[in-house]
């Protein structure tokens, strides 16, 4: 269940316009980009999910729901980041929110 009182420190946000992109349809399901998700990162994907109230699925899953995908994984900084993608070419759409820290 998602506390109501967490919070999402973002270190960093790109936004949709500076990926180039437009027009893109909306997430309809939520990916763990990472088979080996860290405790945190699988944490926030479900409290995402939950609060969303969007599926939490694997790429194979998720790409028949519809073309476009909010991924959750870690950086090489073990950053949380939260992408959008459209499959199947997996062409990051934006935008891209890095999370510094979660407070639960």
């Amino acid at each position: 269940m998602v506390s109501t009182s967490s919070i999402i420190h973002v270190a960093g946000i790109k936004l949709q316009r500076e990926f180039g992109i437009s027009r893109v349809k909306p997430a309809v399901a939520l990916v763990l980009s990472a088979s080996k998700a860290s405790g945190e990162v699988l944490r926030v994907a479900e409290a995402l999910s939950e609060f969303l109230g969007m599926p939490m699925l694997s790429v194979a899953e998720a790409v028949k729901t519809g073309p476009t995908l909010m991924c959750v994984s870690s950086d090489k900084g073990n950053r949380i980041v939260v992408t959008f993608t459209v499959e199947p070419d997996h062409v990051e759409v934006g935008p891209q929110i890095i999370v510094s820290k979660m407070e639960w």
